[in-house]
Formats: C-alpha cells, structure tokens, sequence
C-alpha cells in the first residue's frame, strides 16, 4: 500500500474510534472488577495489586478500588478497607463505619486531595466543590439512595443516586452525552469514572461500556470480557 493511501486508512480509523467514544489514550494505571471476584489491572502500585491478590484468593467480593493523587482505598465485602495515603479524617470515619458494621457503599477521592464516603447511615466530605456538597446534602435530606460519587480532574463531578439517578457538574460532553443515551434505553447505570489524564468510563447494563482515551490495554480488556459475557462492575483509573 502507498503512503498516501496509508496514512488515509490510519485517519480514518482513528476518526472512527473517536467516533465510537473509544479514543486511545495514555499508557496510565487502571483497575477492572467484573464477575463476584475477579479483577485485572496494569500499572497500579506493587502493594495494591498483593492485597486484591490477597481478597481474590479468600475469595472476597472487591466492591470498589479508587484512586487519590498519591492515595488509593479498597472496599471489600459489607465494610473492610485496605488503603494507602488517605487523609486522617477520611480513614477516621472508614474505621468508625467499620466498627458500626454499617455498610460503606464508595469513596471518592479528589485531586486536591478531597473525599467523599458515602454509607447507609449518611455521607461525609472534605474539600470537594460547594456545588457538589450542596447537593449531597440535598438529596441525602431528600432520602435518596447515594450509589457512587466521582470527581473529575477539573473540578468536576458526578452523583448516581436511586436506579439511574445521576447529577453532574464540569464532566466532558461526550462522558455526559453517552449517559444520557444510556438512561434513555433504561439500562442500569453500574459505574462512571474519571482519570486524571482526561480519561473516561461508563459501564452500563450487563456488560456494556463506553470510554474515552482509554489506556490501550484496559479498551482491549473491555472487549475480552464483554465478548465472553462476564459483568463488569466497577473500574478505576490513575
């Protein structure tokens, strides 16, 4: 094939994966839960991957591993955590929950060093915009269920709430775009996550995703495990 013709074929596979929402990106770090307990990641650190080796091998459900600027939480099970570098106050009120046996249902963790823990008995914040704690406060007082907070680089976030409640402020339009096609076809919102590299990623229904400058391989992994029909549950990005 001539060069000309070449580097057509090449701009239009990528304006095709742009297209698709499943742009490539940076070679960062990411986790991925799919099924009860199997999980995979790349370029995450050495002790995080010994303890999800560790809550694999007892076979303990990994509900959620999130990642700070220099931190990261495991949540596992009704309320065990493992994590590294978390702010004092935030890991205060993740033992207190422990030793309540109340269920601990995410953390969010911020660039700026912020946090959001949300559980059955309320939800707690530190450092996170006043849009977002206005509304956590709100639909806490309005009795909805919090599922999951993410934070965006930008200072951006996003609240699922109830069956496919969802509230947003500064998310990229394309991450927005998808949720709303996904809310329209009535399938279940599972996860949404934000990089610190602008990456993005939405799974939905059984095992349906959307994603934007996705590390190559985790967009690879993506496709491996929705092709053999495993659940994604919930993912992570460095």
């Amino acid at each position: 094939m001539k060069a000309p013709a070449m580097r057509r074929l090449l701009l239009l596979l990528g304006l095709l994966l742009s297209a698709a929402g499943l742009a490539q990106g940076p070679a960062t770090g990411w986790t991925l839960l799919y099924d009860q307990y199997g999980f995979w990641s790349d370029r995450v650190p050495a002790d995080l991957t010994d303890k999800l080796n560790t809550l694999n091998d007892r076979q303990k459900t990994i509900k959620a591993v999130v990642y700070g600027p220099h931190s990261w939480v495991v949540l596992y099970g009704r309320n065990g955590f493992f994590y590294r570098g978390l702010p004092a106050a935030a890991v205060q009120k993740l033992n207190q929950l422990n030793d309540e046996d109340r269920d601990i249902a995410d953390v969010a963790l911020a660039p700026n060093g912020g946090w959001v823990i949300l559980s059955d008995r309320g939800v707690w914040y530190a450092s996170v915009p006043p849009t977002l704690s206005t509304h956590l406060e709100s639909l806490h007082n309005d009795h909805h269920h919090l599922r999951h907070v993410a934070l965006a680089p930008s200072g951006g976030w996003l609240v699922l709430y109830d069956t496919n409640g969802y509230d947003s402020d500064h998310v990229p339009l394309t991450a927005l775009t998808k949720l709303n096609q996904v809310n329209a076809s009535h399938q279940e919102l599972r996860d949404i996550e934000f990089g610190s590299h602008g990456q993005w990623l939405i799974l939905y229904g059984h095992n349906g995703w959307w994603g934007g400058d996705l590390p190559p391989g985790l967009e690879a992994k993506l496709r491996d495990l929705h092709d053999t029909g495993s659940t994604l549950i919930r993912a992570g990005l460095l």
